[in-house]
């Protein structure tokens, strides 16, 4: 609590503007638990936890985590495009491609084996508001 009283009290002390919406947002996805509201928008949960769990968090919130394939995938994918997610895991990239195609008549499918994976995608799925 103490670490979140200081965030707060700092804060305080800030103007309110872009800059400080977006410390916000990243301290929120930190501090907590729920799902990570990604720089494209949506919502993701996963399964890791520890060490890793707590930089994959900071990757995804700063933009960093697969960002190769964020620039290569939003180049590529056009609004009509049918896209195979194959090894969806928990629908990062899934979700990625639902918002290339959302504008158009495209489609997203995604194929993930694990059901402990698969339970973790649809529940994704359903924080976006996706059809599953």
């Amino acid at each position: 609590m103490d670490l979140i009283r200081f965030t707060i009290f700092v804060l305080n002390k800030l103007p309110f503007n872009r800059v400080s919406r977006r410390i916000i947002h990243i301290l929120v996805n930190l501090l907590s638990d729920g799902p990570i509201r990604t720089r494209a928008g949506y919502q993701i949960n996963f399964k890791r936890t520890g060490k890793f769990a707590t930089s994959l968090r900071k990757a995804i919130i700063s933009g960093s985590y697969e960002k190769e394939y964020l620039e290569i995938f939003s180049r590529i994918i056009k609004s009509d495009d049918y896209v195979v997610d194959v090894g969806a895991h928990e629908g990062f990239l899934t979700l990625l491609f639902w918002r290339l195609t959302r504008l158009g008549n495209g489609k997203v499918s995604a194929i993930e084996p694990n059901p402990e994976n698969i339970s973790i995608l649809k529940n994704n799925l359903l924080i976006n508001n996706l059809i599953i």
